[in-house]
Formats: structure tokens, sequence, C-alpha cells
């Protein structure tokens, strides 16, 4: 983000007294520039003293909305994490205060760059569809080793789910608690979990809508199967 540094002389005046003890400079920057009558503009030899001198503070305040910042002369990055709408919410009061401090954000050399793929976690980047095929994968590979188990008419369907819970569903569902899902996202999910569930424990059923109940957080699981009577609640 690019500012113009066309700063309110009374903000000029304040940063100045706080940082600037030597009184030859700060009648300089009083009498010389701010007795002018106009601010301090790009291009002016002291632009960038004042504009280090302002920017500590306005700094100060952008880091209650920003995870991060990264400053470079007048071009500033902020690194802030959470979902759109949180996001454009924080930049908005980002920008107010920004003015506050008499700066207007130049649109023409302003980027944007929403990363929402791929998320580091655990050291490795993550994304959402490559994650969840290494999960499925997972998933097939342990079912196959247990495939005995889960066809055996000798083992009864609550023993068979609580397995399917603890070792498949797990595998299905590793690591999905990082991601940000916007809701066709976490239809979608349902969808796919519950394909996984038909497949897994070889069940055929009609009503989708009586099926999975599914939170992206992975902090509340339910799954019911109304016409084989498997039941799977986890709270």
């Amino acid at each position: 983000m690019k500012c113009f540094d066309a700063v309110p002389h009374i903000l000029i005046r304040k940063c100045s007294k706080l940082f600037i003890k030597n009184k030859i400079l700060l009648n300089f920057i009083f009498n010389f520039y701010l007795g002018s009558g106009h601010g301090i503009y790009q291009g002016d030899p002291l632009s960038p003293i004042i504009f280090a001198i302002v920017s500590h503070f306005l700094i100060n305040e952008i880091r209650k909305f920003a995870e991060h910042t990264q400053m470079y002369a007048d071009d500033l990055i902020l690194i802030m994490i959470g979902d759109i709408n949180d996001i454009n919410s924080r930049l908005e009061k980002i920008f107010q205060v920004i003015k506050n401090f008499g700066m207007n954000p130049n649109d023409s050399k302003t980027l944007k760059k929403l990363k929402l793929k791929e998320i580091l976690y655990l050291g490795i980047i993550l994304e959402k569809k490559a994650h969840l095929k290494q999960n499925e994968l997972k998933a097939l590979e342990t079912y196959n080793r247990y495939s005995r188990f889960f066809n055996s008419y000798a083992i009864s369907n609550k023993l068979k789910l609580l397995f399917f819970k603890a070792i498949i569903l797990s595998q299905l569902t590793y690591g999905l608690e990082v991601f940000t899902f916007n809701k066709d996202e976490i239809k979608s999910l349902n969808s796919w979990i519950m394909s996984k569930v038909k497949f897994f424990l070889k069940v055929q059923f009609g009503s989708p809508s009586k099926v999975v109940r599914f939170e992206a957080k992975i902090e509340d699981i339910a799954i019911t199967l109304n016409k084989r009577k498997w039941k799977l609640i986890q709270k």
C-alpha cells in the first residue's frame, strides 16, 4: 500500500516534538515548512524524515487490525489472517486510520493478494482438494487392510461403526480444521464425506437429508444412516 504523505500540520508538530529534541531543526520544520501553509509533499528532502516520524504512530494504530506489518519507505505490506469478510472489515478500519493521519491510499498502486487455496500446516503447504485426496487414499489403504473386518457378518454394525469412526473417519477428516470453508464448500464437503461413508460401510439408502452433519472444526460430527440403523454421534 502506497500513501501520499501530505500529513496534517498539527500531527507533524505533535510527532516532531516527541522525537526531535534539537530546537534548531524543530524551528526549521515549523517555520520554514509548516509556516508556508502547505504539507510536506513527495519529493521534498524533508519528506522521508517527517514520514518516518509520523509512520511510527500510524503503524502502531494499524497493528491493532493486522497480525503483521512490513514496511519499506512508504510501501506498507499487511499480513492478515482470517476469512474474507473479516479481512475486508479490518481493511476498512485500517483505511480509515490512514485517512485520519491525513493520507490517502493510492488505489492505482495498491495490491491485495489473497491466499485462500493453500495453508501452512505443521510446516507443510496444504491445498484443499489435494489434501482431501490424500486423506481419501490413506483411508482407502486402511480400509483395504481391514476389509475382512468390515465385510464380516459375525461383527455387529455398532462395532464396525465405532472402528470406522476411530480409524477411517479420522483419516478422512484429518487436518480439515485448518481450512476456511464457505457454505458451498461445506455442502460439497458433506457430500464428499457421505459418499465415502457409503463406500466404506457398503450402505445403500435414499434420503440424503438424514445422513450427515459435519462441522469444519471437527468439534461435532454426527452421522446417521437411518435405513440400516447405523448411528454415530460424537460431541
